[in-house]
């Protein structure tokens, strides 16, 4: 190649890992990760997927751990490792041909016209050609950004076959510490990971990436219920969680809880879990990150002290103290409390301050409607709405203040479960 072409290679190369970095910076901050992996949440298998290649990137590789954390909290590890090493693999194999192909010989020609033969050398050494691969692949093995360990194996001319088993293995490895870390399995807390060009923070406590189903992997649907206001279907749907033998899912307010204090302690005291639905019901993306915070704190820090101070509340509940919202243990069944925007309104910043006080956004998989009440909807039509959409891992959207639901809850469970359907709580579901 003459010294025209290797310096316009050179400088297209330069191009192309510029132009790779300014997309994926563009990328993360446009919430384009999530919003992928938010698509395809209900194929788990190709979200984990797509957060293995993401997994590869210096910029990607932060957000990426988060994904696969949070794929590792809902689905099976096993699969995560798997299936998330092997997208790992093939993001790291279009790297590595680039790597091998051009980065080797652009560095071969750069030392060449510097007349540093001696250095050059070293590349045609059999130590080099066995240790900078041992080297490059435990860097895709860790938290490091990948391209180092790619183009150390790339400069090492390691044939592409031996490249794609050292990668899946390493990546493997790499990515079931992730799982186990973020599931607890090592007993560590949190996980996080800040890369140097410090732009973004992100933990596996509190994952940004929502909840919009359960698990499909088993024939169970999740039933949450909201109060924000009124509560006419509050009694009747507790008769018929009671006699389904059935732990609900309630998502309130702080002005309902305010409202209603002896009808949430009856809902603690039954051993159904209670979730944040903030305390005045705004639409979040319009408030401030100060504001965000206070809905979430004031609404817990109403739940803890109406719980502490009613005789009807049940001993299981850990409400000791009104503190930091990550303090409490909901019914004994999770230390990672969730919240329900109102109207379903967020965005990825009302998520990420969330996150920073242990909540995890939850949406839904069907909203059932029954809050269309006052609009003409009618209790046929949102049992058809139920039962029609049924399917595994289904998270239902209901509300306590409307009369719909209460009218028919006992009959719904009935149907459902004569489908051959359990129905569980959020954190049995998950």
């Amino acid at each position: 190649m003459s010294k025209k072409s290797h310096e316009k290679q050179i400088f297209q190369d330069v191009i192309y890992i510029l132009l790779s970095v300014f997309v994926a910076y563009i990328a993360i901050r446009i919430g384009f990760v999530n919003e992928i992996v938010g698509l395809f949440n209900g194929y788990a298998v190709i979200g984990i997927f797509i957060a293995g290649m993401f997994f590869t990137s210096v910029f990607t590789t932060a957000p990426a751990m988060v994904l696969l954390g949070g794929f590792a909290m809902n689905n099976d590890i096993l699969t995560v490792i798997l299936v998330g090493a092997l997208g790992a693999a093939v993001g790291d194999y279009f790297i590595f041909r680039f790597m091998r192909d051009r980065v080797a010989d652009d560095i071969e020609y750069i030392l060449h016209a510097a007349h540093e033969d001696r250095i050059k050398t070293i590349f045609h050494r059999r130590i080099f050609r066995w240790f900078v691969p041992l080297v490059g692949a435990l860097i895709i093995a860790s938290p490091l950004p990948d391209e180092l360990g790619i183009a150390m194996l790339g400069i090492s001319r390691t044939k592409s076959r031996n490249f794609v088993v050292i990668s899946y293995v390493f990546n493997a490895v790499g990515i079931m510490v992730i799982a186990l870390v973020a599931t607890g399995i090592f007993g560590m807390g949190t996980i996080s990971k800040q890369p140097k060009s410090d732009i973004f923070t992100f933990s596996f406590t509190a994952p940004t990436v929502e909840i919009v189903r359960g698990d499909r992997n088993k024939q169970q649907v999740i039933f949450t219920f909201d109060g924000g206001s009124g509560m006419q279907s509050g009694e009747q749907i507790l008769a018929a969680l009671s006699k389904h033998r059935v732990k609900g899912t309630f998502f309130l307010t702080g002005k309902f809880i305010e409202q209603n204090p002896l009808f949430v302690a009856e809902i603690a005291a039954a051993g159904h879990e209670i979730f944040n639905h903030t305390y005045d019901h705004p639409h979040l993306p319009t408030l401030t990150d100060e504001q965000i915070t206070t809905e979430l704190y004031e609404m817990n820090n109403l739940l803890v002290t109406t719980l502490a101070s009613t005789t009807a509340r049940d001993d299981k509940w850990n409400v000791a103290s009104a503190v930091a919202p990550v303090d409490i243990s909901v019914s004994n069944t999770s230390s990672r409390p969730y919240f329900r925007p109102p109207y379903g309104d967020r965005d990825d910043r009302v998520k990420e301050v969330a996150a920073r006080y242990g909540y995890r956004c939850v949406y839904w998989t069907v909203d059932a409607r029954d809050w269309e009440e006052s609009t003409g909807e009618t209790a046929t039509n949102v049992t058809e709405r139920i039962i029609g959409s049924l399917s595994s891992g289904n998270i239902y959207l209901m509300h306590l203040g409307d009369n719909i639901t209460g009218q028919i809850l006992d009959d719904v469970f009935t149907t459902i479960e004569g489908k051959g359907y359990k129905i569980v709580s959020l954190t049995e579901g998950l």
